[in-house]
């Protein structure tokens, strides 16, 4: 258990734990349903003008949710389980970052706000940066041939990507890498947000404004083992018997809690609309869940 309370907000970690478990079962099977016939991801499905060497952009689109979904899950439920552990304090932030951006990535590429082809045009942006890592891993390999089979083969797949978008009328960009033996960016008509730009977006309005860049840079604190990430966890700090040293205790106090974790909980529920908005899918399940823990988070958002 990362924190003791006491008064009213005694169990606040374990209703936490339960309310973080129950969110990742109702989202696992959301991707299972069908959508209806009138669901714009069913409309977009239907239209086959985009298919080419790339794939089916549009078939493609229809299913990218379970994946990505599948990531939230696997968080939420690590969360959950971090939550209801000894000692387990800090590594909260390391579960936080990659749900956030897994959820700012599914947020961007169904926004209702955009037609089909920009859609396609965000889901390639999305393949060419994954691709782009995935050269730069089959490179690392210490096999010279092994590497240069691997690296061939990404590569071929990312040519397949830039000729089928020109042809569809999309510029493909091919910049420089700065560094010797890697390759640059590659996108369709211009850049795509950074990972820290998608996650500021998912709390681009409401009550939650800037959460986002909040999390995401104190999240990058814990990632990168920075002396300032420690800083929200020190309790109790007082003068040791040693001059110039301090003694505090390592732990994280409600409300810091609630904004890492309340920084996925209310992003869930906004993507999760989202989707639900865009595939058509019954809303009530969803809700029937998500209402009650977004309304424990909101009060403990508020404890000072």
């Amino acid at each position: 258990m990362p924190g003791e309370t006491t008064g009213p907000y005694e169990h606040a970690f374990t209703e936490a734990a339960e309310h973080l478990r129950a969110l990742a079962d109702v989202m696992a099977r959301y991707p299972r349903f069908d959508s209806p016939a009138k669901a714009m991801a069913t409309r977009e499905a239907r239209d086959d003008s985009f298919d080419d060497l790339w794939g089916r952009p549009t078939f493609e689109l229809l299913h990218e949710p379970a994946v990505r979904v599948s990531v939230v899950v696997d968080h939420l439920r690590a969360l959950a389980a971090a939550t209801d552990a000894p000692g387990v304090i800090v590594s909260i932030a390391t579960l936080v970052r990659p749900a956030l951006e897994s959820l700012g990535a599914l947020n961007y590429l169904y926004d209702p706000a955009i037609a089909t082809r920009e859609r396609v045009r965000r889901r390639y942006n999305a393949r060419l940066a994954s691709l782009r890592e995935q050269w730069a891993i089959a490179a690392s390999v210490g096999d010279s041939r092994m590497s240069a089979a691997a690296t061939a083969e990404v590569e071929a797949k990312i040519d397949e990507i830039g000729e089928s978008a020109q042809r569809h009328g999309y510029q493909y960009v091919e910049s420089k890498s700065r560094f010797a033996g890697q390759i640059g960016a590659r996108y369709l008509d211009s850049r795509p947000p950074t990972d820290a730009q998608l996650v500021s977006a998912l709390f681009a309005e409401g009550e939650a404004v800037g959460l986002g860049r909040l999390v995401h840079r104190m999240t990058s604190a814990v990632i990168h083992g920075q002396a300032h990430a420690l800083l929200p966890y020190l309790q109790h700090v007082r003068d040791s018997d040693e001059e110039g040293v301090v003694e505090a205790a390592v732990g994280i106090d409600l409300r810091w809690f609630a904004i890492l974790t309340g920084s996925v909980v209310i992003s869930s529920n906004s993507v999760q609309h989202r989707l639900i908005q865009h595939f058509g899918w019954s809303q009530g399940p969803w809700d029937l869940v998500a209402q009650p823990a977004i309304i424990d988070w909101r009060e403990w958002l508020a404890v000072s």
